[in-house]
């Protein structure tokens, strides 16, 4: 029987991933370049992770994304629901993580001192209705997506989610693993 933090946690799973559907634009993948399109899935999984570390180069040292509650290999799931074949049809990668911030540092304007790191980066940024609030979806100029949110159930930390446009399922591969916890510079 699952319990109540599990499902909390698996409908908290849900959620995200379809906010990640509803935020890619569907451009190929790779480190800023909207023609590029990656080669392994090992290349599309060093985007997010770096997305996530370009993040922390902009934060004060202490804070902390912590995929560690989550799948250390992230999640590559269908771009479309109705795909039939994981090797057909075009995939999508997605990497959890809450977000552990140093003791004393009032999360609120967190959410939107993120989306300012990551107007800086050349992201395009909004909060978006339906999703708890503050939030931001950002999107860079290859497709890849974060998401920040606050507003969790059952006092859970604010969570990231970071994932790529879709790519060739042909790449997939669900066994390569990422850094479970990724910190600012200390």
């Amino acid at each position: 029987m699952i319990d109540r933090s599990e499902t909390l946690r698996l409908v908290f799973v849900a959620v995200i991933s379809a906010s990640l559907a509803a935020c890619s634009t569907g451009v190929p993948a790779s480190g800023g370049d909207p023609t590029f399109t990656p080669t392994s899935q090992q290349q599309v999984q060093d985007t997010v992770v770096e997305m996530y570390r370009e993040t922390l180069d902009k934060l004060p040292p202490g804070y902390a994304f912590d995929g560690s509650r989550y799948s250390s290999t992230g999640n590559t799931v269908d771009c479309d629901d109705n795909a039939t074949n994981d090797h057909l049809s075009p995939v999508r990668y997605s990497s959890y993580r809450d977000m552990k911030v140093p003791d004393g540092i009032p999360v609120e304007g967190l959410v939107e001192k993120l989306g300012t790191i990551w107007k800086s980066l050349g992201w395009s940024v909004d909060e978006r209705d339906g999703f708890p609030e503050p939030n931001r979806f950002a999107t860079a100029p290859d497709g890849y997506s974060i998401h920040a949110i606050v507003g969790r159930p059952d006092g859970y930390p604010p969570a990231l989610v970071a994932g790529s446009a879709c790519f060739d399922g042909k790449l997939a591969d669900k066994n390569i693993q990422v850094p479970a916890v990724l910190r600012s510079n200390e």
